[in-house]
C-alpha cells in the first residue's frame, strides 16, 4: 500500500518549492528575488496589483519621441533587454509595455522569431 494522500501532497509541495527556489530566482535579475520567499513559497504580495491600480484604466498614447527612444534603446541593448531600456530611456513605462510596443512596432506577435 502507498503513502497516505496527505503525505503524497506534502512531498509534491516540497518538490514544487525546491523547483521554484532552483529555477525562479536568477542572480542576474533582481526582480526574480521578490517572486519567491526563502522557503520556496510564492510571495503573494508580488502577484497582487499595485495599490491604486484600476483595471481597464487607459494609458496615455505613445508619443513620437517615446517611440524614437524605444527604437534607440533596442538599438543599444537589443530585443529582450527591456529592463535596461526602461531604466535608461523610458522610466514611465513598464517592461511589459515596452515589450508589447516593440512587438507592435515590428509587426510581430512574438519576439522569439
Amino acid at each position: 500500500m502507498g503513502k497516505p494522500e496527505s503525505q503524497v501532497h506534502e512531498c509534491k509541495q516540497h518538490w514544487v518549492k525546491q523547483m521554484r527556489l532552483k529555477f525562479c530566482v536568477r542572480p542576474d535579475d533582481e526582480i526574480t528575488k521578490e517572486l519567491i520567499n526563502a522557503d520556496g513559497t510564492l510571495n503573494q504580495k508580488y502577484f497582487h496589483p499595485p495599490e491604486g491600480w484600476q483595471p481597464g484604466k487607459p494609458k496615455c498614447p505613445w508619443t513620437d519621441n517615446e517611440r524614437a527612444l524605444l527604437v534607440q534603446g533596442i538599438e543599444k541593448y537589443g530585443i529582450g533587454h527591456f529592463r535596461e531600456i526602461q531604466k535608461e530611456f523610458l522610466p514611465d513605462w513598464t517592461v511589459r509595455d515596452l515589450r508589447i510596443k516593440s512587438m507592435r512596432l515590428m509587426g510581430r506577435r512574438s519576439l522569439i522569431r
